[in-house]
């Protein structure tokens, strides 16, 4: 569990982010940062899974992967939004693609 000042409130961003990056299994989602703390956010919708337990489980793992991945020095908050395809995906292929999204996130400058 991340700590709460590092969660991004998704229902208070803005409604248009700096950058939007599609991938096979999620979009990732790009907001200037208006603090020094980095925050995440994480939707998994129910078309992914349709169990409450199902999502939350990805919802947890997604939040503990960027959470540790990501780095302080990137200027955005993160809003990560799961496809269906990361429902029938393993851990290790969903970990390979997420670290190619940060990486490319990483690259782009505000």
């Amino acid at each position: 569990m991340i700590p709460k000042r590092n969660r991004l409130p998704v229902q208070s961003i803005l409604p248009h982010p700096v950058r939007s990056l599609r991938f096979p299994y999620f979009t990732l989602k790009l907001f200037p940062r208006k603090n020094d703390e980095r925050r995440i956010g994480v939707v998994v919708g129910k078309k992914v899974f349709a169990k409450a337990t199902a999502r939350n489980s990805m919802r947890r793992y997604l939040y503990h992967f960027l959470f540790k991945k990501m780095s302080t020095a990137t200027p955005y908050d993160v809003l990560l939004i799961a496809h269906g395809g990361a429902a029938h995906t393993d851990r290790n292929e969903l970990s390979r693609a997420l670290d190619t999204a940060i990486r490319e996130a990483g690259q782009h400058q505000p």
